[in-house]
């Protein structure tokens, strides 16, 4: 090798750039924009009813959940997953006073223009509604599955880190943050927070 030839100084190793990216996407200040949404799983047992989402979904496309989606302008949470609910399941409906708040979860996201955002999310749990649960224009073949055997092959990563964890303690509370890498929601950049708290704000 000629020592006196010029040196390429713009090549970075993809293993310490990919490390470097992500240490600069986990220090960025709290200035993120903040969509806040819903999401409802209707459960019977120790069974829970997940869905199909549809590929041309925003969040979640061919990848099973529960139901849900963001809020309207001026819709309180409540309001928001009623109305979720029954726009994806085929109009079931389901009472206020049924509902249970049983987790709250930041999604941080990636839009395919780079922009980074956070998915507020707030859970529920509901174990009572009104009218059977049919395919719809945004989820697919709903199916129930035993809490303790969930498909997670069929959900979107990171599900397996806190979904188990929300539904199989009755009672408990949860705060969760999720790290994706990237739009599209198919890979995390780190480990799920699960923290479980006294209260939910």
């Amino acid at each position: 090798m000629d020592p006196s030839a010029p040196r390429s100084i713009d090549k970075e190793p993809p293993k310490r750039r990919l490390l470097r990216e992500s240490i600069l996407y986990m220090q960025e200040p709290s200035t993120l924009s903040v969509v806040e949404a819903t999401l409802i799983f209707p459960i019977i047992g120790n069974r829970v009813l997940l869905a199909l989402g549809k590929s041309d979904k925003k969040i979640g496309a061919n990848c099973r959940n529960g139901y849900g989606g963001g809020n309207k302008a001026n819709e309180s949470p409540i309001q928001c997953i009623m109305r979720e609910l029954s726009e994806e399941s085929g109009g079931v409906t389901v009472s206020a006073d049924n509902l249970k708040h049983v987790a709250n979860i930041d999604f941080h996201n990636q839009k395919k223009d780079g922009t980074k955002f956070i998915c507020r999310v707030q859970v529920f749990t509901v174990h009572t509604w009104n009218g059977s649960f049919k395919s719809s224009a945004e989820m697919l073949l709903p199916a129930w599955y035993s809490i303790d055997h969930l498909p997670f092959h069929e959900m979107m990563v990171g599900d397996e880190d806190w979904v188990p964890e929300i539904l199989g303690n009755h009672g408990k509370k949860f705060k969760v943050t999720v790290w994706y890498e990237g739009p599209g929601e198919k890979k995390l950049l780190k480990d799920t927070e699960v923290n479980e708290v006294e209260t939910l704000e």
